[in-house]
């Protein structure tokens, strides 16, 4: 008799812990779920955000530098016609390097300012290679063309189509541009 009282007695409180049990229990699993996946989803979120902001700000480079290894070919062709520096060379100079300066590669900005370093030099009557200025503009625009389209192309091909004589001063070009590349640390790819 008693072990039915006990046995009868234990029965109601599984009973009982069951009714009890299985609501909470499937609250607190929904509960749990719900909070992950809000957490998964709140990350996943700051993450797309994060790379879309990312992606804007490449975006706003490239749309910057695209147009500049034209704008740099153009002004070094106007600065072989011309024989004088005008006001308008000078504009379009500077609004070259500040572009340059605000939108370019870490690479295309060590160019420009060693080209700017030594420009100032040779202005001061320090000379410095023949051809090294060539160079670099070369460099330069190779290094805005890289940046722009992820394509590397070797200088050589610029000197190859603009320089009629370009056979006889190839070892010395060869020479300048890579040891700039070496200096300067550009891509090896950029090497002749």
């Amino acid at each position: 008799m008693q072990i039915n009282l006990l046995t009868e007695s234990i029965m109601q409180q599984a009973s009982l812990f069951e009714i009890f049990n299985k609501p909470i229990i499937t609250t607190l699993v929904t509960s749990a779920i719900t909070i992950l996946g809000f957490v998964f989803n709140y990350r996943s979120i700051k993450k797309s955000f994060k790379n879309e902001i990312s992606k804007q700000r490449k975006f706003i480079s490239l749309d910057k530098i695209s147009s500049l290894p034209y704008d740099i070919i153009e002004l070094f062709d106007e600065m072989k016609k011309s024989k004088n520096i005008k006001e308008e060379f000078q504009t379009k100079h500077a609004h070259i390097y500040n572009s340059i300066f605000c939108y370019g590669s870490k690479e295309a900005i060590k160019i420009a300012a060693t080209m700017q370093k030594e420009r100032y030099n040779s202005s001061a009557g320090i000379n410095s290679e023949k051809y090294r200025m060539l160079c670099q503009v070369i460099l330069l625009v190779t290094q805005l063309k890289y940046d722009a389209t992820e394509e590397a192309i070797s200088p050589k091909y610029w000197y190859e189509m603009r320089i009629t004589d370009y056979d006889k001063i190839k070892d010395e070009i060869e020479t300048i541009n890579n040891k700039l590349v070496e200096e300067l640390q550009l891509n090896p790819e950029f090497r002749i």
